[in-house]
């Protein structure tokens, strides 16, 4: 049987009807441009939130190694003490104490702060009379100056403040307990105290609390019940804007605690 033979105009007529090789693979340009112009814009997003990252990582790694707990262990003071200690030589044969800028307020009028702000670390160094002001943020030694030294009430310990009591700031000093007597009317004035101090200084423990033989207390005061614990003492007295004493005759000494603070309504 002959095959059918196909007239031109058929062939014409179903080459017509097959879709265009060239027509079929060639984009519009501005369709081109748009998704070169959405390629970009996704580049340009993820490059952003790529350095926003990174700088956001910058900034939370010093603000939670200098206002966190992690500031109390000896491996991050290790840590700090190398960092300053690429900036400036360190005083040599002791370990400072380190203490954290937590109200920049409370020191407005002290030389020694006058170019601090919160965050900012001082390490003192009793021994070598110094004191260094160091800005985390920045790695820059922003002061040194000298060390005043109160007389101690024991040979074991020593306090030691850098021109004047470093106000509004946390310390890493040695654990210490402590016993709270509320000797004014406030209501709840003891445990607010405690909060506070469990905040601001992770190196003190209240073991107890009472009220004091006497609600007239207009000044607070923190007494330091085994005598060995001087600058602990210095410390709390400055935190809470006070003085430090001895053991009034009127009050009962607590007991399994190193410092007694007796609560001022001042």
């Amino acid at each position: 049987m002959a095959a059918k033979k196909t007239s031109p105009k058929q062939k014409k007529e179903t080459a017509s009807l097959l879709p265009d090789a060239s027509q079929k693979s060639k984009i519009p340009a501005a369709k081109k441009r748009n998704i070169i112009m959405i390629v970009v814009a996704i580049l340009v997003i993820i490059c952003i939130a790529a350095i926003g990252i990174y700088y956001f990582l910058q900034y939370k790694k010093p603000q939670q190694l200098f206002n966190g707990p992690l500031l109390t262990t000896q491996m991050t003071q290790t840590e700090l003490i190398t960092k300053v200690g690429q900036l400036i030589a360190l005083p040599t044969g002791e370990q400072p104490t380190i203490a954290s800028v937590s109200d920049i307020t409370k020191l407005k009028g002290q030389t020694f702060f006058k170019n601090a702000r919160n965050g900012d670390i001082v390490l003192v160094y009793p021994k070598a009379g110094e004191a260094i002001l160091y800005d985390p943020f920045v790695n820059k030694i922003m002061q040194v100056g000298p060390v005043n030294h109160p007389q101690p009430t024991s040979s074991k310990t020593s306090a030691a403040y850098p021109e004047q009591s470093i106000a509004g700031a946390q310390t890493t000093a040695e654990p210490v307990t402590v016993a709270l007597y509320n000797g004014t009317t406030i209501a709840g004035f003891a445990k607010k105290t405690e909060i506070e101090l469990a905040e601001k200084m992770p190196n003190v423990t209240v073991v107890s609390e009472a009220n004091a033989s006497s609600s007239a207390y207009t000044q607070t005061t923190v007494i330091d019940l085994t005598g060995n614990n001087t600058t602990s003492a210095q410390q709390l007295a400055t935190f809470l804007h006070g003085i430090t004493t001895s053991l009034p005759a009127a009050e009962t000494k607590p007991a399994n605690a190193d410092l007694l603070i007796i609560l001022g309504s001042k």
